[in-house]
């Protein structure tokens, strides 16, 4: 799967990584490589990362693998995607890893995307880099040596509190979640199903909105028993949705830190609507590589859950977060005509 980063009219000089915009401005392509960490989250290493940008302004991003690349009709299906999604956009388009494979990994979506499209292409590997787009070549040119740690651009990211985690290995295990043999998390889950099965629907809604409002809102760290607690509630796909139409792009940072500390408390089992959640805001936020980290999971936890279905749409056709608005309306009124009662007890999925 690759990973899609849907930007939503983002200036070009901008990572909207958090809770709050960020302008960084770009002025050099050293300041480019080194925001596009911050962009994906984690630090790239044998990937292709494309832009697209228009009128100064990055409406749609994405990271192939090297592996990727050499598959042709993962290269046709994101042509046809960048060329449905944002038409006559200028790419820039910039491969990490050793010199000679990314040179050549690059070459190739230069070919499948058109050269004529493609405002900047780089290959980037340990601290120097070559500009390919201005005939730069990894056999015969020396390239730029770069710091990344003394770019303006950089130094801005991180003064802002935007993070990069060391690798895709590290989005991974942000996601991962608990082992089915781990007992002491499989005891606490029965006690918090239990307990949201002895509460009203009332009880449960009235606790769901008041973590969401002391996570979000007030920025206080829940307890394990109140994470495991959610866990349990967005089981039920009333709560689970009251949870996900709770969220907007102001707060989606927070929100999926809230989910992902419920992932890492939540039994294999159990985790489909968690991780769901933990996308949902992964992508309001634009955080694409803990989204497309999301839906891989879930798709080995609980391939058919019905929530999944969703996810990959917006993420195969690179839906903007600006469609979350239209989508929330269009839930709400579905919740509107269907409006039932809570059911009086929380499904255990160990039991099924």
């Amino acid at each position: 799967m690759a990973e899609t980063l849907p930007g939503d009219g983002r200036a070009a000089h901008t990572a909207g990584m958090n809770d709050h915009e960020v302008h960084l401005h770009i002025t050099t392509p050293d300041e480019l490589v080194a925001l596009i960490p911050y962009w994906l989250g984690y630090h790239p290493h044998d990937n292709v990362v494309i832009l697209a940008q228009r009128h100064g302004r990055v409406e749609l991003g994405c990271a192939l693998t090297t592996d990727q690349v050499g598959q042709a009709d993962v290269l046709a299906d994101l042509a046809d995607m960048l060329s449905t999604r944002v038409g006559d956009a200028m790419l820039m388009v910039v491969g990490y890893g050793p010199a000679r494979s990314t040179d050549e990994a690059v070459a190739c979506v230069e070919i499948a995307l058109g050269a004529q499209q493609i405002d900047i292409s780089l290959v980037v590997s340990d601290r120097r880099f070559w500009v390919r787009s201005a005939g730069e070549r990894v056999e015969w040119s020396p390239g730029h040596r770069f710091d990344p740690r003394a770019s303006v651009a950089a130094t801005a990211a991180v003064s802002a509190g935007l993070q990069v985690l060391g690798g895709r290995d590290q989005v991974s295990a942000l996601v991962a979640g608990p082992g089915a043999d781990d007992r002491a998390i499989a005891d606490a889950w029965r006690t918090a199903r239990q307990q949201a099965s002895a509460w009203s629907p009332g009880q449960r809604e009235e606790f769901l909105d008041d973590c969401l409002t002391r996570s979000v809102d007030h920025a206080e760290d829940l307890s394990r028993d109140e994470l495991t607690q959610l866990g349990a509630l967005v089981q039920c796909l009333e709560l689970r949705d009251r949870a996900w139409l709770a969220m907007d792009s102001v707060g989606a940072w927070r929100h999926q830190q809230l989910w992902l500390a419920v992932v890492a408390l939540t039994p294999p089992s159990a985790a489909a609507p968690v991780l769901c959640l933990t996308a949902v805001a992964a992508w309001l936020g634009g955080g694409g590589a803990v989204f497309t980290e999301c839906l891989v999971r879930c798709e080995q936890v609980d391939p058919d859950y019905s929530m999944l279905a969703v996810l990959r749409e917006v993420h195969d056709l690179a839906v903007p977060p600006s469609m979350w608005k239209r989508m929330g309306r269009d839930r709400r009124d579905r919740h509107r005509r269907l409006r039932q009662p809570a059911p009086p007890v929380i499904a255990d999925p160990q039991a099924s």
